[in-house]
């Protein structure tokens, strides 16, 4: 979690669900992560060419335990879209390394979420079991539901400079490589891999067991 006492904000940002974004923007704040229990300054931090840095915590677990008087925001995304990212953008970069690599998408879902019990940090529902969340942030519905978002808002009309990085990084959609082009498909066999993997965040964040078909 990231945590920004002085707005009693805390944004939840797993990965692949446009927290690139996000973090780009949550930059013109300060704030915290926290690691092992010790607290790491985050935002406003920048490199020899003035760009953002990122320093952002995907982590879901509530380690400031004096917050639930925050407003809780989470960034979420469509499973099958989600893992598609993951194969495209950290995968295929890590286990291609050649133009003759055949590392498919099913056998992406297959191995890694099915033979190696590999689901990672994914199951990030279970923040609901920790705390209540405000606003959950839609990745396909980034631009509209974030303006819903006092904190992002009040920034917006206020801050030229941060209006001029909103329409960077979500009206114009910087960040949008892996979902260029896209000619991987899901089989309707990984589509229900996935879906067994992740039921609640179908349930808790409105997406159809049938969406696959649409991407």
């Amino acid at each position: 979690m990231n945590y920004f006492h002085s707005e009693k904000y805390i944004w939840i940002l797993p990965e692949r669900t446009g927290s690139r974004a996000l973090g780009q923007l949550l930059n013109f704040w300060v704030g915290e992560k926290y690691c092992n229990s010790n607290a790491q300054e985050i935002g406003r931090k920048k490199d020899i060419r003035g760009n953002f840095i990122q320093f952002y915590s995907h982590d879901w677990n509530l380690v400031y335990k004096d917050a639930q008087d925050y407003t809780f925001c989470l960034t979420v995304r469509n499973p099958y879209a989600r893992m598609l990212s993951y194969y495209k953008s950290i995968f295929l970069k890590k286990n291609c390394k050649d133009k003759e690599c055949k590392y498919t998408f099913s056998e992406f879902v297959k191995t890694s979420m099915i033979e190696n019990k590999r689901i990672w940090h994914l199951e990030y529902e279970n923040v609901f079991n920790e705390t209540k969340i405000d606003y959950i942030i839609h990745l396909e519905n980034i631009e509209e539901e974030l303006m819903q978002v006092p904190m992002i808002q009040q920034k917006y009309t206020e801050s030229e400079e941060f209006r001029k990085e909103w329409d960077r990084v979500i009206k114009n959609n910087i960040f949008d490589k892996e979902s260029k082009n896209n000619y991987t498909k899901v089989s309707n066999e990984d589509a229900q891999i996935i879906y067994d993997c992740f039921p609640k965040q179908f349930e808790l964040f409105g997406y159809s067991k049938d969406s696959w078909m649409y991407l």
